[in-house]
């Protein structure tokens, strides 16, 4: 009994050897095959790493495309802006000049009424008083006579202020 004891055990370590054994060549093949999946990925990461610089770069460039195209835009928007300021100064400038030549306008429409009322007086009571001179000199000297005998005859005239 011993002997077939130990043929059985010799049969179920062969057994268990062969499982082994299958089981050593599964993970070897496993282990192959997920060295090429490796090897695959770490080609996979490598392109794209590189894809991925080249993409970091067009990025970049573009950026700085964009960028210098935002900036002569910009300096354009400011130009047109300065543009625009000035024509606003401007316009506020002439606006005030045309305020303060309003004034001006007004003060001169002032002074010219109350200078052509003044005259208006002043000639009214000159024309009265030459009037007066006038007649009290026609009277007096029309009733005296120079040394050739002719009497003194003088004409008023009337100024009018317009």
């Amino acid at each position: 009994m011993e002997l077939k004891a130990s043929i059985d055990k010799i049969f179920v370590l062969r057994e268990i050897i062969t499982d082994l054994e299958t089981q050593v060549d599964t993970k070897a093949l496993n282990e192959n095959v997920l060295n090429e999946k490796v090897k695959e990925l770490e080609a996979f990461i490598t392109t794209q790493a590189r894809s991925n610089e080249t993409l970091h770069q067009e990025v970049e460039s573009l950026k700085s495309e964009i960028g210098h195209g935002y900036q002569e835009r910009i300096a354009q928007l400011e130009e047109q802006l300065r543009n625009t300021r000035t024509s606003s100064e401007q316009n506020i400038a002439i606006e005030q000049f045309t305020e303060q030549l309003r004034d001006i306008e007004t003060t001169l429409d002032q002074k010219t009424k109350t200078l052509e009322s003044l005259h208006a007086a002043n000639s009214n009571s000159l024309s009265d008083n030459f009037s007066e001179d006038v007649f009290r000199t026609k009277f007096t000297e029309g009733n005296k006579s120079n040394s050739a005998g002719f009497a003194y005859k003088y004409t008023t005239t009337s100024f009018s202020a317009n």
